[in-house]
């Protein structure tokens, strides 16, 4: 018949509670600054922007905007978007905020131009 061993109580249970640390994995990427994420999620919106995919890329400019508020380019990308799906109200509004990030932002007052423009055509 096979011998059972008794365990003392109190090794087992240290054996147990130990704190166990993970080791980090070369393939997970050290946690973001909320700004980083947003210039990953600007880029991918411009890549999205690159393949028409307007809809999809403003969703990837809004979530760096919600990230990241003092970007003017995140605005500016998502004003293009508007003014490619003809959404000139909101190119206008976008790309205003852009100038109001960055007074000099000479390609957001181009895109304003053209929204506004698009919308005195309309009326």
């Amino acid at each position: 018949m096979p011998s059972i061993e008794v365990i003392d109580s109190k090794e087992f249970v240290a054996d147990v509670t130990e704190e166990v640390k993970p080791t980090p994995s070369p393939d997970i990427k050290e946690v973001e600054s909320p700004k980083e994420r947003a210039i990953e999620l600007k880029n991918k919106g411009n890549t999205l922007f690159k393949d028409g995919k307007y809809e999809e890329a403003i969703t990837f400019f809004t979530q760096a905007i919600e990230l990241n508020q003092t970007d003017a380019a995140f605005f500016h990308n998502r004003s293009f978007c508007y003014f490619k799906l003809g959404k000139f109200a909101e190119t206008v509004d976008d790309a205003t905020h852009a100038i109001d990030l960055k007074k000099t932002y000479v390609k957001a007052y181009f895109r304003r131009a053209l929204g506004r423009a698009e919308l005195d055509n309309l009326s």
